[in-house]
């Protein structure tokens, strides 16, 4: 089967790259731009290790995030984050045993905005 032929973009970023190694993708997507191109920065890591500029992460390095495992480990939630702790303006877990008390505080907390909202509705209807 014969080898593929790079696409032009890959083209003139792999010429860029053996014109000036040290060209930043700024630079590059700037003179792509004038000729018509459009370069993104996967065509651009994509050219430079082709050009052998940069490493090659091969099976070594997949093996190596492998056994790292997948995400955060356990017990990590973030710099400056204790474990257990929930994030800014999240409620607390309700404990299983305040089931009912719970409920029955609630519902008297809504019938007292309740009570306050319709008395504030009154003022404003003699007030109009």
């Amino acid at each position: 089967m014969p080898e593929k032929k790079p696409s032009p973009v890959i083209e003139f970023v792999l010429a860029a790259l053996k014109k000036n190694p040290k060209a930043t993708f700024a630079q590059i997507t700037e003179a792509a731009k004038a000729k018509g191109l459009k370069v993104v920065p996967v065509v651009y890591g994509r050219a430079r290790v082709m050009a052998g500029l940069s490493p090659k992460k091969g099976p070594a390095a997949k093996a190596k995030a492998a056994q790292r495992g997948p995400g955060r480990p356990p017990g990590k939630r973030g710099p400056g984050r204790p474990p257990g702790k929930r994030g800014p303006g999240r409620p607390p877990k309700a404990a299983a045993s305040d089931g009912l008390e719970n409920l029955v505080t609630r519902i008297r907390q809504a019938e007292r905005l309740e009570q306050a909202l319709r008395e504030i509705q009154r003022v404003l209807d003699r007030a109009l």
